[in-house]
């Protein structure tokens, strides 16, 4: 059987003991988040019987920061094989820190070269619990596994960038990059320097808003596990093999990569201006950004798209095995690996090269970006009315920074440097998250609409999380998936039907690369097992409509169900990447028409030998899905709590949001037309909640997963931990 390595790591800090997990008893899982789930409800749930939901998720000693939360770091199968855009994935799951007023059992992952390294070193993820008594990093170099103590180097109290190089010389010496080692001084050798995760003084400081960084800029931004490693005394983990992975097929691995190049990349070469404005991310082409705060579009590298590709023949950084390259690179050195919301944060700044600069320092500090992102404008509207002032001025909320700065390299830095040390109060509030502060400082009032005109509010509609951009009132999978799930889903499906549109009416030459009607067609016949409850493709494309006669309706349902069970097997837990998988609508093709579900469960067999189609991959996302679900009821989740913040049933969506609509009892054409503009009604979102726990098969009274609906999913012990909690839903 080919892709997994066959052991994973358990590491107590507590007691420093190290032992190990047959990855055979949980390959029924997929790997990443699947077996990620299985491991923590195992541990957590079976052997330790946390009592999850008697853990104070404000303190700064319980919830995620508890000594007993167990965090997974898990690869899959297709880590390290070179599946295209699956290779570099690594998830992160664990009890959250970020959000309010509960830290879910929550996950996060990054990209780079992290996880292919742990499988060169014979590991397929790691499991960490306990907490040390001192400041430890975990040093893995093939068989020998050792923690160490951060003082040997003076490791702690450095950033992430610091961090990365000190352990890279410690472990691999001084000899130039590319030179032959030795990590164990075996005969195993490598040109490769380790593969360092770590977290920078946010994390040390236990920041709620602090992430887990490796290379650059690969984070594992939302759920502040950065500030969970720091509660447990990790500063970083390095990781260095010498040997393989096994692959079942080569061959059929090989061919199905080289095919998908042929039939579904976009030919850099080849391509004319218009082809290249409209590639991006999914068609094997860079992103743009957006310079000073969203105005002007703009390529990564700098230097125009065809210097960059064509004459100078660089372009951005990929994850090991990626084609898609999506990372940014910048001749300073400064930033790079950090793309798409990574690059925005400080989007206000007075120059572009503040904008670089300020997000080298914010990975260093290792922060989560999105956070700053919706929170800074907030807070220099807030010193703008003289909310925020200087000490001593008597403003309202007191702060040692000067905002008459704002927007100079000067101010984010201050600004990171008190916040991540939380050596003043205005510091120490923000950095248990923005969603805190508002509610220390009285002012939940401000959660609302932030537009570019007023920046009086804050967007944080669900579990005190960020919005991502995506508002859930219009693309509303996203916002659905959100609220009843742990954490801003950040997961692009079908978001890419929404910025092919924003895109193409922004940028002249550009157009769409399908019309409403040609992209809900694709979407919808790809959508299975949805698609086949359905009398014709015609009926089944209403899962796609997104007009507000609809969001309620079971079409949507069956969108929202489609979403969550995609994501958590074939996203999370064989770790295709988001910003390239599902390939629904691809315009490198005449029909239009994008490689999956047909390439996903191709890609697997050739690497694992197991011939899961499709429908099967489907099935286990499902049984996952119900697993975090059963997972977050111990925590104490009821239907009851499953609610967005009040401005989303009180304030219509702000902006124009185009989505496809098509309404069948006025104008029977299907187009792109405003979903912006709406707020949700508040009662027929409860009647959404209810046709959705009926199409899960959980208590609709509850929200909690049922002995029928377990047993169903062979998972009869999780039925009984239920049972004896008193949170088993009613068949």
């Amino acid at each position: 059987m080919g892709g997994y390595v066959g052991k994973i790591i358990r590491v107590d800090l507590t007691t420093r003991n190290i032992s190990f997990i047959d990855t055979a008893k949980y390959e029924k899982w997929g790997g990443g988040h699947g077996i990620g789930s299985a491991l923590f409800y195992d541990i957590a749930v079976k052997e330790k019987g946390l009592d999850f939901e008697n853990m104070d998720h404000n303190s700064p000693d319980d919830g995620g920061f508890h000594p007993d939360n167990v965090v997974t770091i898990m690869t899959s199968p297709l880590s390290a094989t070179g599946v295209p855009a699956a290779t570099g994935r690594t998830e992160v799951q664990g009890i959250g820190v970020q959000q309010y007023p509960i830290g879910w059992f929550t996950r996060s992952n990054f990209g780079g070269y992290f996880g292919p390294m742990l499988k060169f070193a014979g590991y397929d993820g790691i499991v960490i619990e306990g907490a040390s008594p001192n400041a430890v990093w975990i040093d893995i170099r093939d068989e020998n596994i050792t923690i160490r103590d951060c003082d040997e180097i003076g490791l702690w109290g450095k950033d992430t960038t610091e961090t990365q190089y000190m352990i890279w010389a410690y472990v691999a010496g001084q000899e130039t990059y590319g030179s032959w080692i030795s990590p164990n001084d075996t005969n195993g050798s490598t040109t490769q320097r380790p593969a360092v995760l770590t977290i920078g003084r946010a994390g040390e400081k236990k920041s709620r808003m602090a992430c887990l960084i490796h290379s650059a800029a690969c984070a594992a931004g939302q759920g502040g596990f950065g500030g969970v490693w720091g509660s447990k005394n990790l500063k970083a983990i390095s990781v260095i093999g010498t040997g393989s992975v096994p692959v079942d097929d080569p061959a059929g691995l090989l061919s199905a990569r080289l095919s998908n190049v042929r039939d579904y990349a976009l030919d850099v070469d080849k391509a004319d201006l218009m082809s290249l404005s409209r590639g991006m991310i999914r068609h094997n082409m860079p992103p743009t950004i957006m310079d000073a705060y969203g105005k002007t579009p703009t390529y990564f590298y700098n230097g125009d798209l065809t210097d960059s590709l064509r004459k100078e023949k660089k372009g951005p950084l990929s994850c090991m095995g990626c084609y898609a390259a999506c990372r940014g690179r910048y001749k300073s050195g400064k930033a790079n690996g950090a793309s798409c919301a990574g690059t925005w944060f400080y989007g206000q700044a007075d120059e572009r090269e503040f904008q670089i600069e300020a997000t080298d320092l914010i990975n260093r500090y290792g922060f989560n970006t999105y956070d700053f992102f919706q929170g800074l404008p907030y807070l220099n509207d807030l010193a703008e009315k003289g909310v925020i002032g200087l000490s001593g001025s008597g403003a309202e909320i007191e702060s040692d920074l000067d905002f008459s700065t704002f927007g100079s390299l000067e101010f984010a830095g201050e600004l990171l440097r008190i916040v991540a040390e939380r050596d003043t109060p205005f510091g120490d509030t923000v950095a248990d998250g923005f969603m805190r502060a508002v509610v220390k400082w009285g002012r939940v009032d401000d959660l609302g609409d932030n537009t570019e005109e007023d920046k009086s509010h804050l967007r944080f509609p669900y579990w005190g999380m960020p919005e991502h951009h995506y508002d859930g009132r219009a693309e509303v999978e996203w916002g659905y998936g959100t609220i009843l799930g742990d954490r801003d889903i950040n997961e692009h499906a079908f978001a890419q039907i929404y910025l092919d549109n924003y895109w193409g009416e922004r940028i002249p030459f550009r157009g769409t690369d399908a019309t409403a009607e040609e992209a809900v067609r694709i979407y919808s016949s790809k959508m299975l097992p949805q698609a086949n409850e359905y009398d014709s493709p015609e009926d089944a494309m209403q899962m796609l409509n997104y007009s507000t006669e609809n969001i309620y309706s079971i079409h949507i349902v069956r969108l929202v169900a489609w979403h969550r069970h995609f994501t958590r097997f074939f996203k999370e837990s064989m770790l295709f990447c988001d910003m390239k998988w599902p390939d629904f609508v691809n315009r490198s093709r005449e029909d239009k028409a994008g490689s999956s579900p047909w390439v996903e469960p191709q890609f697997i067999k050739t690497v694992t030998g197991k011939n899961l189609s499709f429908l099967e991959g489907m099935e286990i996302g499902r049984k996952i899905w119900n697993l975090d679900n059963a997972i977050w009821v111990l925590q104490g989740r009821h239907r009851d709590m499953v609610r967005f913040s009040e401005y989303m049933y009180k304030s219509p969506f702000p902006e124009t949001y185009k989505m496809p609509t098509y309404n069948p009892d006025k104008i029977k054409k299907w187009a792109y037309r405003d979903c912006g503009h709406r707020c949700f009604d508040s009662d027929k979102f409860e009647n959404f909640k209810t046709k959705f726990y009926t199409y899960e098969g959980w208590d609709i009274d509850t929200g909690w997963p049922t002995r029928q609906t377990l047993e169903e999913l062979d998972m009869g012990d999780v039925a009984d931990s239920l049972a004896y909690w008193g949170k088993l839903g009613t068949d």
